[in-house]
């Protein structure tokens, strides 16, 4: 099997580490940047292009990664779908719904698997908190609330220590803490709790840092099974904190994405019970490539077709036009 990878950024680059570190498949890599795509052909000692066009018509491509910028996400994966490769697209498919439709349908008439890159559907204390609701040891589902605090500066080492502002999440069109971060999130609380009808947001620029795009979120959902979700998402905060809480009638969950643990407390109990979380040193993004692979060749499901990464989509522009109109969005 063949898989390129287009877009050989911090995420670009660990996907093609990982594809070479199983080494279930052959990778090839394509990125615009000359400087970048030496890099990467040296270090990894594998076939690379600067157009995907040409990796395209010039290689027997089976399937592609998609991990551009998000505003560069349809265009190239719909090339690859008419050349018959299955595609995987980081999340946020998009900025906006333009061309998602017509990029589901072309891979549905090509029976092309079409994956979103939602990597906490296989984070195992995510994982562990879904199998312990899936027991219904919570009760009847009431709320949840869940934080996840950043600062941008963090994300510098990752991306070479270039220029923050010259990051895609940093720019107005395409990047802010919604589409970055509580894309992740608004994925969770759906696995979790599944469709939302009503969004409602506070957003905007908050902190000191010269971004183009909001960093800073509250965002409010819905769910049509009347469970009420919080998703607070910054680019301020320090030290960093991620952390959930799930309330039922009869207990509540509670993680802390730092320290990695996940607890219970009964309703009738006053001590909280640690959760075992299995394979906690598991890989997610590994798990995550297998996954696809194994949808490739038949053997799963998605847990996240592009069907679900435009509701998710569609949720974080909702949030969006909640924050910018003040008022609550159907959705």
């Amino acid at each position: 099997m063949k898989i390129l990878v287009i877009g050989c950024g911090s995420i670009g680059e660990r996907h093609i580490n990982n594809i070479k570190s199983m080494a279930l498949s052959e990778v090839i890599a394509c990125e615009q940047d000359d400087r970048r795509l030496e890099y990467i052909k040296e270090k990894y000692k594998i076939k690379a292009f600067k157009d995907y066009e040409k990796a395209l018509a010039d290689e027997a491509i089976d399937a592609t990664l998609v991990c551009t910028t998000t505003t560069n996400h349809i265009t190239p994966a719909l090339a690859a779908v008419k050349r018959g490769s299955h595609v995987f697209i980081e999340k946020p498919i998009s900025h906006n719904l333009e061309g998602i439709d017509d990029l589901i349908k072309e891979a549905r008439e090509r029976n092309l698997i079409l994956m979103t890159g939602f990597n906490y559907r296989f984070h195992p204390e995510l994982q562990s908190i879904k199998a312990l609701l899936d027991t219904g040891a919570p009760g009847k589902l009431i709320s949840a609330r869940l934080h996840c605090g950043t600062n941008f500066l963090y994300r510098v080492p990752f991306h070479k220590g270039k220029d923050y502002r010259q990051e895609y999440a940093a720019q107005e069109i395409g990047g802010g803490v919604i589409l970055d971060t509580a894309t992740h999130f608004i994925d969770c609380m759906m696995w979790f709790f599944n469709d939302v009808e009503e969004v409602f947001c506070y957003s905007g620029k908050m902190g000191s840092l010269d971004l183009k795009a909001e960093d800073f979120a509250e965002i409010l959902l819905k769910f049509k099974n009347g469970i009420i979700a919080s998703i607070h998402v910054d680019f301020i905060q320090k030290p960093f904190q991620k952390k959930c809480e799930i309330m039922g009638e009869a207990g509540t969950v509670d993680w802390d994405g730092v320290d990695g643990k996940v607890k219970f407390i009964a309703a009738s109990s006053d001590e909280w019970q640690d959760i075992e979380v299995k394979d906690k040193t598991r890989d997610m993004y590994i798990e995550e490539i297998k996954h696809f692979i194994r949808c490739i060749k038949g053997e799963e499901t998605p847990v996240a077709d592009m069907t679900a990464g435009k509701r998710v989509l569609e949720i974080a522009l909702a949030a969006k036009k909640s924050a910018a109109t003040g008022r609550a969005v159907k959705v």
